[in-house]
């Protein structure tokens, strides 16, 4: 049980950062956060310089943040499945940079240090899930849903918290720097929590396997009580070039049997982040006197977030096999909201509220069940490792294309004059 709740903590630390700049993106695009008047003119409209704007949007879509918050965790999934680094430098790295991104977003003062904060926290989210999920491989098949349950709760902690802090008038720069404690947490939980206890009986150099070794489980034929937080990692360094060659071409190999997993799940994350990132600041409701604009823009990641935890919970009492479905939702739910974001139609603020928590349910099934599907249909320990592992470079590009589609989205809507259709308000 030690394990699975290390796990639950893990995937909450890990997920904050990523949340919490995501949820903080349109104050730290606001021209008050950062003093880079140049780097904000590059991104204004022309219309925008000689009318006023009726739909009170940011210069720069939030989309920016969230190409940030993303590429660098594509570049890390993309090289490091393939290139033996010791699980103890990754999440010492993870653990450091998630560090320096909640100092220098807190401190900074110009656009460029900012972003660079931001590229920072993408680092270290990318680093560690794919580390937490590819030593998910050698834990039963629950620590799944206790790794998802708690990037869910990463959600609902990290949108919530800013949004309430914020919310008592607290500035964004004291919010970010008191978050500098959840990385401390999550180095405590790895090396004192999850990290077997029987590593400490084993040689030092066992322990610290070199960076640019592979390892490889070894199991043992003694042990069938897979369910206790025991189980011992063991590490094992090939004697020479050749088996990482060997070893390199084998997973490139095996790359295209992963997409019947990753193409569903990219989909899903795509039409999600396009509404989160393109579409809601959009979704404004002027006439809804409980929140202003900031306020609704940060309530809707909390009740997304809200439906992310709840969905990635859910594998206890439901397993989903067929990921299109989630796909095919996912992207109805875009087109309801895209013409909502136009034309604001729709009657109530309470409407839109469901939608995006719809939404938050759809993205969280997706993530849990595709890494459960993957932990059930491939049983080779060492392809599993590598399947879970690059397998969540799906929902990251899907991020990442949503994010270089939401600039220009959100510019074309800035734009438009506000058309409202005929509907009359409950």
């Amino acid at each position: 049980m030690r394990v699975k709740v290390g796990y639950w903590i893990l995937g909450l630390c890990n997920n904050f950062g990523y949340v919490v700049m995501l949820s903080s993106a349109m104050d730290i695009l606001n021209p008050s956060h950062i003093n880079g008047e140049n780097f904000i003119r590059i991104f204004e409209s022309q219309t925008n310089a000689t009318n006023p704007n009726p739909r009170d949007c940011n210069p720069i879509s939030t989309g920016a943040v969230l190409l940030a918050d993303v590429i660098p965790t594509i570049i890390i999934k993309i090289l490091i499945p393939f290139v033996s680094v010791g699980f103890h430098f990754r999440i010492a790295s993870s653990v450091i940079l998630s560090i320096f991104s909640f100092i220098l977003v807190g401190i900074s003062h110009s656009a460029e240090s900012t972003f660079a904060g931001i590229v920072c926290t993408s680092l270290a989210s990318g680093l560690g899930e794919l580390s937490f999920l590819g030593l998910m491989s050698r834990f039963p098949e629950s620590v799944v849903s206790f790794w998802s349950s708690g990037t869910g709760a990463a959600g609902i902690a990290g949108a919530t918290t800013y949004a309430f802090m914020t919310g008592l008038g607290i500035s964004s720069r004291t919010t970010l720097l008191c978050m500098l404690v959840v990385p401390l947490i999550m180095a405590f939980t790895f090396w004192f929590v999850v990290y077997p206890k029987a590593h400490q009986n084993q040689t030092a150099s066992t322990l610290g396997y070199e960076s640019l070794g592979l390892f490889d489980v070894r199991s043992d034929p003694d042990s069938s009580d897979v369910e206790e937080e025991e189980d011992v990692l063991r590490f094992h360094i090939p004697s020479n070039n050749q088996a990482r060659e060997l070893n390199f071409r084998a997973r490139l190999s095996y790359v295209p049997e992963l997409l019947k997993y990753m193409l569903p799940l990219g989909i899903v994350y795509f039409f999600e982040y396009l509404v989160n990132q393109g579409l809601f600041e959009l979704l404004y409701f002027p006439e809804f006197k409980v929140f202003n604009h900031h306020e609704q823009y940060r309530w809707y990641q909390v009740i997304y977030q809200v439906g992310v935890f709840i969905s990635r919970s859910s594998l206890m009492c439901f397993s989903v096999q067929r990921i299109w479905i989630l796909s095919i939702l996912q992207i109805i739910n875009f087109f309801i909201l895209l013409p909502q974001a136009i034309f604001r139609f729709m009657p109530s603020y309470w409407l839109v509220f469901g939608l995006v928590f719809w939404e938050g349910l759809l993205g969280g099934c997706a993530y849990v069940n595709t890494f459960t599907n993957i932990r059930k249909n491939i049983p080779e320990l060492s392809r599993q490792e590598f399947a879970l592992s690059f397998s969540s470079l799906a929902d990251s590009l899907g991020i990442a294309i949503s994010g270089f589609i939401a600039l220009p989205l959100h510019k074309f809507i800035c734009n438009m004059p506000i058309m409202k259709l005929p509907i009359k308000n409950l």
